[in-house]
């Protein structure tokens, strides 16, 4: 602000008010017809992430599988929500909060009311930059207009990322105040929401102010209490212990797609081999890629939370919005909207200053960043080149530059102790992927004809479909999930999830036929040996069908029911139960004819996906202990049980080949932590594998 208390377009809106009421005006039009209108009446997949959580939360149904991708599929389509794929990714629990008063209204309608919403906080966003210094609302209407697949993708996809964009700057105009203590609580709820705003805990370490460092902990553990509330601690148990070191590492997604636009991203390229993702890097050095990436993170925080420790310019300060970015695992279009902040906010003062050639090189950099153009030849790390560009462009003005050398001397002993622990020997199995060309493979199962898998992510399409040695005549108009082959190999059964339910065919040689009701919501189909019966999840509880269309309720304790899978010889039936939401997955099995239930295993850790051996006197089943699932093996007459699989990822969902030498089973071992791929691990009958490699 100048010595007449104005901004340069606050005195410009004076000397032409009309010629800025008509900027405005008109980047207002560009922003409702380009953006909010077609946000309005379509669903695309980021807004399901949000919404079905909130949802099931709002009807008070169960949320204890959130992380699981096909599950996921199943609300989206259960709340008529079609032709989108979603999954609850690696979001932080708490980020089911926000919607959850949208949960009562139908996906349509809750879209209108976000987009609604979005709409008022890109407004609130505009005036908060104003009160900044930044730019006049109408010059903020225009940038805002022309911030092209940043602004149409946060409203078309339903982002949460104009929200956490407005969360930052109030921020920052809490800080300008001198509430740096209310400001801390604001980034801090925003960081049990999205990871971004986390460096700023850094930010106020480095200035010494405990007042906001306090607050900013009080607020992050306070929102997660609420999450833990609203949602039980095992699904935070989870995330702790797995999903979010992976999304700090940058394991999420495909770790190897350079749609990522990160500079982990870029190093992990260059440097790690993974053979289903990355079988030709520049050079295989995992401790080089480690070391590199926490050097140069570390280094880029340090050096603008110590140059600007003693600062309490509001622009300089705003630069901390690009480090975020540059420190993410991944920066899609709708993240680049978070720039807008530092360039509403130097916009003016670079035009005051008559610095021209710097205000049309911020200016040109954030409106590439922000342009589909910025996504093209992914390879070449456009848009994480212009945010890295933009960075350094303004942060010339804030030197010297000051790193103290015992920070550097901090990083590099930092950096090299994690390399050295992230790459230490660790034991694994022989395990080899035979499937993985596609985002998402799971729910393996095999017979004497083959394996089929179901597959998400196949070109052009929204859904899973079958992959391997499928069958003809299977239902495509629909997601095909959870096949299981009768042992025989004569039929497969498959979940066909489709127009708000799920049914169960059997597919034999070219003919369908359906074996649960229309009406029903059946899913993960267990047929017997012969095909003749079948076991399956169906409205929740578990059911046997006789025949087609002839089921009958099986009796079992009260809890969530999941992965059904019946004995050889059919008399008994083996199933994941969830006690209660506080409670651990465990292992159940039925027997048919008493109706006796008893606990299979060993009933530690979470516990799920049993399958019999085709001899019926082994189980495998998975089991997560610290956060990570692995295959288990238990002998059903020793009661013995051994660790199968063994990898620095989730091993989950077993079958078992004809012949009971192999187990396969889905894993995201090097790859995203929602990347699974099919692995096959064999061994000889009667024996289990030695697990004890050292890799």
């Amino acid at each position: 602000m100048n010595a007449t208390g104005f901004t340069h377009g606050q005195r410009l809106s004076r000397s032409n008010p009309i010629g800025v009421f008509g900027v405005g005006a008109t980047s207002l039009a560009v922003i409702l017809w380009s953006a909010v209108l077609p946000a309005v009446g379509r669903i695309e997949t980021d807004f399901s992430n949000y919404y079905i959580p909130a949802r099931l939360i709002a009807r008070g149904e169960p949320t204890s599988r959130l992380y699981e991708f096909s599950w996921f599929q199943r609300q989206m389509e259960y709340a008529g929500v079609r032709d989108a794929l979603g999954g609850f990714n690696y979001f932080p629990p708490p980020a089911a909060l926000p919607l959850v008063p949208l949960g009562k209204f139908d996906p349509l309608t809750a879209k209108a009311l976000w987009s609604m919403a979005n709409l008022g906080m890109l407004l609130a966003l505009l005036f908060v930059l104003r009160r900044l210094r930044g730019l006049g609302v109408a010059a903020g209407l225009l940038l805002a207009a022309l911030s092209g697949s940043a602004l149409h993708d946060n409203f078309v996809f339903g982002q949460f990322y104009i929200a956490l964009t407005l969360l930052i700057a109030v921020s920052l105009m809490l800080m300008l105040a001198g509430r740096s203590g209310a400001a801390g609580a604001l980034l801090g709820f925003g960081t049990a929401l999205k990871l971004y705003p986390a460096p700023f805990f850094a930010y106020f370490l480095v200035r010494r102010d405990w007042r906001a460092a306090g607050t900013f902990v009080a607020a992050l553990a306070g929102t997660f209490a609420l999450s833990i509330w609203a949602l039980g601690w095992p699904l935070h148990q989870h995330y702790l212990a797995s999903i979010l070191p992976a999304s700090l590492a940058g394991q999420t997604d495909n770790p190897f797609d350079p749609e990522l636009q990160s500079w982990t991203n870029v190093l992990r390229l260059l440097l790690v081999r993974e053979p289903t993702l990355n079988p030709n890097p520049l050079v295989d050095l995992p401790l080089a890629f480690h070391f590199c990436r926490d050097a140069a993170l570390l280094s880029l925080l340090s050096l603008v939370a110590f140059t600007l420790r003693k600062r309490n310019d509001i622009a300089e300060t705003s630069l901390l919005v690009l480090v975020l970015l540059l420190l993410s695992t991944s920066v899609f279009s709708y993240h680049a909207l978070l720039a807008i902040i530092p360039v509403a906010l130097w916009s003016p003062r670079l035009w005051r200053e008559r610095r021209f050639r710097t205000f049309i090189a911020v200016i040109g950099l954030y409106l590439f960043a922000v342009s589909p153009l910025s996504a093209h030849s992914p390879i070449l790390h456009l848009r994480l080149c212009a945010l890295t560009a933009l960075l350094f462009l303004l942060l010339r003005d804030a030197r010297p530059w000051r790193v103290p050398r015992a920070v550097w001397a901090g990083i590099v002993v930092l950096s090299s102790v994690h390399a050295a622990w992230a790459v230490r020997r660790h034991r694994t199995d022989s395990a080899e992927p035979i499937a993985w060309n596609a985002p998402h493979i799971e729910s393996p199962s095999a017979s004497p004809v083959g394996l089929v898998y179901s597959e998400l992510g196949c070109a052009g399409c929204a859904k899973y479909e079958l992959r391997g040695d499928v069958p003809r005549g299977i239902p495509t108009a629909a997601h095909q999930l959870a096949p299981a082959f009768a042992r025989n190999g004569n039929s497969l059964f498959v979940e066909i999830a489709h127009d708000g339910r799920s049914r169960v065919a059997q597919v034999h040689g070219d003919s369908v036929t359906w074996w649960t009701p229309e009406t029903w919501r059946c899913e993960q189909p267990a047929p017997s040996a012969d095909g003749g019966r079948l076991a399956a999840v169906c409205n929740g509880g578990l059911y046997l069908f006789d025949a087609p269309m002839h089921g009958r309720a099986l009796r079992v304790a009260s809890g969530e029911i999941a992965d059904p899978d019946l004995a050889p010889a059919g008399g008994r039936l083996a199933f994941a139960r969830l006690p209660g939401r506080e409670a651990h997955w465990q292992v159940d099995e039925l027997d048919i004819v008493t109706g006796r239930v008893r606990l299979l295993t060993d009933g530690w850790g979470d516990e799920r996906g049993p399958r019999y051996s085709p001899d019926g006197m082994r189980l495998v089943f998975s089991r997560r202990a610290r956060g990570w699932d692995a295959v288990w093996l238990r002998d059903l007459t020793t009661r013995v049980e051994r660790q199968l699989t063994r990898s620095t990822g989730n091993d989950d969902q077993p079958a078992w080949s004809a012949d009971g030498r192999t187990v396969y089973f889905a894993s995201d071992r090097g790859r995203g932590i929602f990347m699974p791929a099919v692995y096959r691990l064999a061994f000889p009958v009667g024996a289990t594998p030695d697990t004890d490699h050292e890799r």
